[in-house]
């Protein structure tokens, strides 16, 4: 038996009578697959960017329609003020949503909502323009 093997058996016999809460903890490893995700990244920001200028510009458009005596058919009202407001609580929605999916670790998911209020907005200022 060489020395080295007579020291780790010395060693192991050593730690048989120690508790098990007096040895001291061993890290625990870190997942590969675990990636800093910041809420905020660039990519987010440039998405809520685009986000809110479809959402201007589909408000500016359904204002100045109704302004003009024109109809709004996907909301209750026909009052400009009431119309942004609504407006602004589902842009609200859509960034808690949003910020829920990404509490939970759903990273890739987050997004869904953002890209479907920009596909929403969209699609009114085309439909409103026609």
């Amino acid at each position: 038996m060489s020395r080295l093997s007579k020291v780790a058996l010395v060693f192991l016999i050593s730690l048989i009578g120690v508790k098990a809460s007096a040895l001291p903890d061993m890290p625990q490893p870190k997942p590969a697959d675990a990636v800093i995700h910041s809420y905020w990244s660039p990519a987010a920001k440039m998405i809520v960017g685009i986000e809110f200028v479809a959402a201007s510009a589909d408000m500016a458009i359904t204002c100045r329609n109704l302004s003009l005596g024109g109809h709004e058919w996907s909301l209750p009202t026909q009052s400009c003020g009431e119309t942004v407001a609504i407006q602004l609580g589902i842009f609200a929605a859509a960034q808690g949503t949003a910020y829920l999916l990404h509490r939970t670790g759903h990273h890739k998911l987050e997004h869904l909502p953002r890209l479907y209020m920009i596909g929403a907005n969209t699609y009114g200022f085309v439909y409103s323009i026609h």
